[in-house]
């Protein structure tokens, strides 16, 4: 496992540390269909539609800041659909990994 990754996993922990079970869990739920979403509204798009790229990149942008990666690997300004699509899933990847501590 990278580095990278393993700083992300452990704030992904610190980020879900600061909740109670019940909303740790409600919350893990929600975080997963909204990336969920995001990355299949996002496979929908051209690769040649820049704007509506740019606008999910913006909302996954959100969300990295939300759980306080915005400085990782996982976070880029390129409005590229491959990349971002390849960021979302490494972000659901990861959160995956760390379902059982939630």
């Amino acid at each position: 496992m990278s580095a990278a990754s393993q700083g992300i996993k452990t704030k992904l922990r610190t980020f879900f540390a600061h909740f109670n079970d019940d909303s740790r869990s409600h919350l893990y739920g929600v975080l997963a269909l909204e990336l969920d979403n995001l990355a299949f509204e996002t496979s929908l798009l051209s690769s040649t539609n820049t704007v509506n790229i740019s606008a999910q990149l913006h909302k996954y942008k959100g969300i990295c800041r939300y759980l306080n990666i915005h400085n990782e690997a996982l976070y880029s300004d390129e409005t590229n659909k491959i990349e971002l699509l390849g960021n979302i899933t490494s972000l659901q990847g990861l959160l995956k990994d760390i379902e059982s501590e939630i």
